[in-house]
């Protein structure tokens, strides 16, 4: 993790990841439970999913 933004870092390019995509619609109403977000990186154009982090879990 990059402790400046705390963004995970992208695996092949080693920059931190810009920013997280948000769900469709229907993802977030049909897969809620699921504790997981996609990230974008800017640098090298790869999409990552990765488990979120939740003080509830």
């Amino acid at each position: 993790m990059n402790s400046y933004n705390n963004l995970p870092t992208c695996n092949k390019c080693g920059q931190p990841y810009s920013a997280w995509i948000e769900r469709a619609v229907w993802a977030k109403a049909f897969l809620f439970w699921l504790p997981l977000k996609r990230y974008a990186c800017n640098s090298c154009k790869s999409s990552r999913h990765l488990i979120r982090k939740s003080a509830f879990l």
